[in-house]
């Protein structure tokens, strides 16, 4: 399982990464309930974000993880896990819920909150 692969390498990064800020590197249990999350790979898939990269999603990759019902499922998942802040330690060392699963939501585009990739959205 390629999840699985991409977990173990970041798991062996989560000492060694320096902290950023005021914030504690996410935990290798937050960090495997990510990346084992039953959404995660078709969200990557939808909107082209590589989640091992870290890095803060521009424009254009919110508008397809905000249309992408898998996305706004993982995102969902996440914040049903009601983490503190903490740095993702590999790629740009962001923030799990400011520059991710927080900041997505925020910017998504007006019309997106019906939308499509594969399943019906409730609200």
């Amino acid at each position: 399982m390629k999840s699985f692969a991409i977990f173990a390498a970041i798991v062996s990064t989560v000492s060694a990464a320096s902290t950023s800020g005021s914030y504690a590197d996410c935990s290798s249990s937050v960090l495997s309930a990510l990346l084992t999350d039953q959404y995660i790979d078709q969200c990557a898939t939808d909107s082209g974000y590589v989640f091992t990269a870290a890095s803060i999603p521009d424009q254009d990759t919110i508008d397809k993880m905000c249309a992408s019902s898998a996305c706004k499922s993982l995102l969902a998942d996440v914040q049903a896990m009601d983490l503190s802040e903490c740095v993702i330690p590999v790629g740009d060392n962001i923030l799990l819920l400011a520059d991710l699963v927080d900041y997505v939501p925020a910017n998504c585009p007006a019309s997106s909150t019906g939308s499509t990739t594969s399943s019906a959205s409730t609200a």
